[in-house]
């Protein structure tokens, strides 16, 4: 396909949009534990990705495909090899931290040193920074041995965040 950042016709974008955690692991809570209305974190982003999926199909111009990707039985490095077989051009991990610290939030967006994941990084920490008008945390490089290194670098020939 190209390097679709320099394109000015590149037909219909796939976006491998991966949930964080399974449905065992679901990662942290929204909300307090003993709260009707709280949720895990693989419960909101699978509604995330769902949404995302009603908006792509809404769009006129149809140049957005959603390909949602769950861990659920096949870990982080099957979903990423699902992006791969899938063709996904471009691949975003979902998740949400939660602290008991209120004092930390924001919003921040995590990828590789890799110039096309950063590219694409600050493409999506601009845009979800407008949708939830927070704290702008930015875009935070990891490497080697940081905690979700192995989710950013999974995809090394697709720009991913």
């Amino acid at each position: 396909m190209g390097n679709i950042f320099n394109e000015t016709d590149i037909g219909i974008i796939k976006l491998g949009v991966i949930i964080g955690h399974d449905s065992k692991e679901q990662g942290a809570v929204i909300g307090f534990l003993e709260a009707k209305d709280s949720m895990t974190e693989y419960e909101y982003n699978s509604l995330v990705a769902a949404g995302m999926e009603i908006k792509a199909a809404e769009r006129e111009d149809k140049i957005v495909e959603i390909e949602v990707i769950r861990r659920d039985g096949i870990g982080i490095s099957g979903a990423y090899d699902q992006a791969v077989k899938s063709n996904c051009d471009l691949g975003i991990e979902l998740h949400f931290n939660s602290h008991a610290d209120e004092t930390i939030y924001g919003a921040e967006t995590l990828c590789s040193p890799n110039a096309d994941d950063l590219l694409f990084a600050n493409i999506v920490q601009k845009r979800v920074f407008n949708l939830f008008k927070t704290k702008n945390r930015g875009v935070k490089t990891l490497t080697n041995k940081m905690r979700g290194n192995k989710s950013v670098a999974a995809l090394p020939n697709i720009p991913n965040c």
